[in-house]
């Protein structure tokens, strides 16, 4: 097959990629059998698969394809095409990959080791913390993290690791004009700046459709070496990335959580089907084949913390908790449960939830 290496071949793939009606099984084996997008495109022209495939090919497909090279122009944009010796070689590895992929960002970033963390969009206090920790561990192991720039774990995934100074890839479910959730745009832009980048199969401006998320998981778990799941309900759609990396032969964690927490039972069903489980980030590393190095603890180190701390974190508990139960629990006065709290979330030990209690972390 001919490498898309000038404007005429780039666009007959990207019409391909995009035509309703062919999908990318199809298409490739156009392309094959003609020896070049180009050819491969004559001869849909010639001979459209459906009146819809006709009518997209005269009415819109110009413009695609015009908006795509546009776009493609620009400094940090790239149009990576399936022929593409940098297309990241786990995903072409698919029975299902993009034809095209729009990268924004380090496309270099996209071919590294990494690792997916995801989870619920309502994690709990207690989920975030556990996220934040892996992400940064897993950075500082020498990995990249991918996630779906979600609000909840996803885009907890992505901030912790940039706060671990690593690289951290996001794969949309809309199109890179279309930044979905928008509180996201700023997220986003920081994770290119720091030498990440964000995928899409999309059209530039594809709206964030239900439809497109369950297809844009596959990607997440088939870009990386395993799958980890924080928390998840019954019918998150991180279950769905679950499947695609055992599908794909990826390795899958989970992490688990209380028996009376909604978002774990999705983790939990996902370990009685095999899941690895995760304690720490060593569980992860040891699960892919990798040695923890020296720099990456298996479990924080325990400081010496006065005795009243000690028995108020045993009064605490790891279950979420109101201040005021603390009152009859500690023994300790509101302004001290408080000032106790404060320097405990400082301090990493507790976090606080939406709902105004607390949650012991570690």
């Amino acid at each position: 097959m001919e490498c898309a290496t000038n404007d005429r071949e780039l666009a007959a793939w990207v019409v391909l990629h995009h035509a309703p009606g062919l999908g990318p099984q199809l298409a490739l084996q156009r392309v094959q059998a003609q020896g070049s997008a180009v050819a491969a495109l004559e001869q849909l022209r010639q001979a459209p698969p459906s009146a819809r495939t006709r009518s997209w090919l005269r009415t819109d497909a110009a413009a695609v394809v015009e908006g795509a090279l546009a776009w493609a122009a620009a400094p940090g944009h790239t149009l990576l095409v399936l022929v593409d010796p940098l297309y990241p070689r786990l995903l072409r590895q698919l029975v299902d990959p993009p034809l095209v992929l729009y990268v924004s960002g380090e496309l270099s970033a996209c071919s590294r080791q990494q690792v997916a963390l995801i989870g619920s969009r309502r994690p709990t206090g207690a989920g975030l913390h556990i996220t934040t920790q892996l992400a940064m561990a897993l950075c500082r192991a020498g990995l990249a993290v991918t996630a779906g720039l979600a609000s909840g774990i996803d885009g907890c995934a992505h901030r912790g690791a940039l706060r671990a100074g690593g690289c951290t890839l996001a794969v949309l479910g809309s199109g890179l004009e279309r930044i979905y959730p928008r509180t996201h745009i700023g997220l986003a832009r920081d994770m290119v700046a720091a030498g990440g980048a964000l995928l899409s199969e999309l059209p530039l401006q594809a709206p964030p459709l239900p439809g497109h998320f369950p297809k844009r998981n596959r990607l997440i778990s088939g870009l990386g070496l395993g799958v980890v799941v924080v928390e998840a309900s019954l019918r998150s759609g991180s279950l769905i990335t679950a499947r695609h990396a055992l599908d794909q032969g990826r390795e899958l964690f989970a992490v688990p959580g209380s028996i009376h927490n909604p978002v774990s039972r999705g983790c939990h069903r996902l370990l009685r089907q095999g899941a690895a489980l995760v304690e720490s980030v060593a569980d992860i590393l040891e699960g892919l084949g990798m040695a923890a190095g020296p720099d990456v603890a298996e479990r924080q180190a325990e400081e010496e913390l006065p005795g009243s701390v000690k028995a108020f974190l045993d009064a605490l508990g790891f279950g979420p908790v109101a201040p005021e139960a603390l009152l009859q629990t500690s023994g300790l006065t509101t302004a001290e449960i408080s000032s106790m709290l404060i320097d405990l979330e400082i301090r990493g030990y507790v976090c606080s939830q939406s709902d105004g209690n607390y949650c012991r972390v570690r």
